[in-house]
């Protein structure tokens, strides 16, 4: 019995969360709110309607393909980047995803492997600023691998 009045009033302020965060949504920030999607998508049925409108937001946002990759389940991702198509919401940067040889400059820059990053660069497939890595390790690697980036001397 004790548990099971636990569980309403734990469940109770739940909904009462849920409630604040569905009325405040419209002023967070898009970077705060893959923050509660991601949430709301980890609680299942529970929180439907607050993914339901975070997805809303965030495919009428400026949310770029990457970001969403790197805060979002690939589910969700696949979920707001077929929205934004039936949408017609045309952003080249979800439709034609990053090239094989800007995807490895970015996971070696997410393993902070500096070094193989110039070697991908030598093969000359693309340059550090067709890669945008640059912003990617600004945005996503820690400060030691984003200076050993820059000591390169390979951006423009």
């Amino acid at each position: 019995m004790k548990i099971h009045v636990n569980y309403k009033c734990l469940n109770s302020r739940f909904v009462h969360l849920q409630e604040h965060l569905l009325d405040i949504l419209d002023k967070v920030a898009i970077d705060d709110i893959l923050v509660v999607l991601s949430v709301a998508n980890a609680c299942g049925k529970m929180c439907d309607g607050l993914a339901a409108k975070c997805t809303e937001m965030i495919v009428k946002s400026d949310a770029d393909i990457i970001t969403l990759e790197k805060a979002l389940p690939q589910p969700v991702v696949k979920r707001i980047v077929d929205k934004r198509r039936q949408l017609g919401l045309n952003m080249p940067e979800n439709f034609n995803f990053l090239d094989k040889h800007v995807n490895r400059i970015h996971r070696a820059l997410d393993s902070d492997d500096v070094e193989l990053v110039r070697l991908l660069l030598k093969e000359g497939h693309t340059t550090l600023d067709d890669a945008y890595a640059l912003h990617y390790a600004v945005a996503y690697c820690d400060v030691k691998t984003t200076t050993e980036l820059l000591d390169l001397g390979l951006a423009v």
